[in-house]
Formats: C-alpha cells, sequence, structure tokens
C-alpha cells in the first residue's frame, strides 16, 4: 500500500545532527534530546534518535527547515535506531519569543511552570493552520 503525503520529503545530506526539547504530553515535563535529521519537507522533518521519545510538542536549539517548534506524531522503532516524525507548527516571531522565553527558564528533565501557557500558544497556532 502507497502512502500518500501532503509534501515531497528530501533525503538530509550535511549536517544532520539536531538537538531538541519536547515538552511531553505525559508528565508536561521539558525533556532535551540529540537526534539525527533524516529527511525534511515543507511540513515537517523526520528524525532518527538512540531511544523512543515521547509525544509531545518540540522545540528546535536551531531552527530546522526555518522553524522553531512543532508536534511529534509519531515515534517507532527500526533496528537499534527510532524513527520519529515531527509535523512544523507556524508561529509568529511573538509567539516564538514567549515559548522560547519560557523553556530558558527551565532545565531538562523537571515539571514546567504554567506549561498550559505554552502549550495553549502552540494548539492556537496549530489552530491557525488547520490541521
Amino acid at each position: 500500500m502507497e502512502t500518500i503525503r501532503e509534501a515531497q520529503r528530501e533525503p538530509v545530506i550535511g549536517n544532520r545532527d539536531c538537538s531538541l526539547g519536547i515538552i511531553t504530553l505525559k508528565h508536561f515535563e521539558w525533556k532535551a534530546h540529540n537526534a539525527q535529521l533524516v529527511d525534511l519537507s515543507t511540513k515537517g522533518v523526520g528524525i532518527e534518535s538512540k531511544g523512543l521519545l515521547e509525544p509531545g510538542f518540540v522545540w528546535f536549539k536551531d531552527r530546522v527547515g526555518g522553524h522553531k517548534g512543532g508536534v511529534l506524531v509519531w515515534s517507532k522503532q527500526l533496528g537499534t535506531k527510532y524513527r520519529a516524525g515531527i509535523r512544523f507548527l507556524n508561529l509568529s516571531h511573538d509567539e516564538e519569543e514567549y515559548v522560547e522565553e519560557r523553556i530558558d527558564r527551565f532545565k531538562p528533565h523537571i515539571p514546567l511552570r504554567e506549561p498550559e501557557k505554552i502549550i495553549s500558544t502552540l494548539i492556537e497556532s496549530e489552530k491557525k493552520e488547520g490541521h
């Protein structure tokens, strides 16, 4: 069965390292990760990591495909590694600054204060995109 995609994916060539954090939906914790970029489209990015990534809102240390944030929409084990797909969020400059400021205040692996405000900002952005 062939999968129909919204956007054509292209393999990532060159520097494939990517630092990111995920605000997990299960515990509203910030978890830092390192991954390798695998493929990229206008709608999202495929990554590969050493461990399974929990669903949540993704924040990239450096822009990926012009984006700072996204939603981890799937994650599965393939061999000894794990693959995951992240759908980009199109955030305004003000929304990016708001999220960045709050994330910078917290250290990895600790519960976020007022995570609902960060997540509501990201959800509102998602609604604007019509996903």
